[in-house]
């Protein structure tokens, strides 16, 4: 088994999460750009909480669409056969 460091870990999660991260970016950037024609939407953007809600949430969305590219192992690897 190979040694990483806490260095080599954070590399490898945001080289991992690529797909997931420039979504964000262009829906945050989309989403800062045009809160005023969005209505309530727009709203929770211009609030800083609402921003980070939004984020989270987005994050996780993001996440799930993009599993098959994100997950390093496929869905029966790892299981115990009983």
């Amino acid at each position: 088994m190979q040694n990483v460091g806490l260095f080599g870990v954070i590399i490898g999660v945001i080289l991992r999460l690529w797909p997931v991260w420039a979504s964000l970016f262009v829906l945050v950037a989309a989403s800062l750009a045009y809160r005023r024609k969005l209505g309530l939407y727009g709203h929770v953007m211009a609030s800083s909480v609402g921003l980070a809600g939004a984020i989270l949430c987005a994050f996780w969305l993001f996440a799930a669409i993009f599993a098959h590219v994100v997950a390093p192992f496929g869905p029966q690897i790892g299981r115990a056969h009983v």
